[in-house]
C-alpha cells in the first residue's frame, strides 16, 4: 500500500479522553485509489500510534463513515508520525505503534 500525507495540523494542547487516548493532529492522505480528509493521528493510552477514521455528523450522534483495519490504521500512523515530528517542534513524539 502507497500512503501520501498531503496535509497535517498537529493539535496545540492533546487532551486525553475517558480512554486516556489523545488526538495529537488532523491529517489527510492518499492511499493507493483512497484520498480521506480530517483522519486524527492518536496516541494510545498504552503509549502506541493509530488512525482514526474521520467522523461523519448526522442529527443524532458521531459516526465513523468509513473503516480501516487495524493493520491499514499502522500503515497510515506510520506515514503520518515523520512529519507529525517535524511539525510538532520537539514536543515528545510516540514511537510505538500498536491498535
Amino acid at each position: 500500500m502507497n500512503i501520501g500525507i498531503t496535509g497535517l495540523n498537529c493539535v496545540d494542547a492533546p487532551k486525553p479522553n475517558g480512554k486516556g487516548d489523545m488526538i495529537i493532529a488532523y491529517f489527510d492522505f492518499q492511499a493507493d485509489f483512497v484520498t480521506m480528509k480530517g483522519a486524527a493521528l492518536v496516541q494510545l493510552a498504552s503509549g502506541g500510534l493509530t488512525t482514526w477514521e474521520p467522523l461523519a455528523k448526522d442529527d443524532r450522534l458521531p459516526r465513523r463513515s468509513v473503516q480501516m483495519t487495524g493493520d491499514a490504521r499502522r500503515k497510515v500512523a506510520q506515514a503520518a508520525l515523520p512529519l507529525f515530528k517535524v511539525l510538532s517542534s520537539g514536543k515528545k513524539a510516540p514511537i510505538a505503534i500498536r491498535d
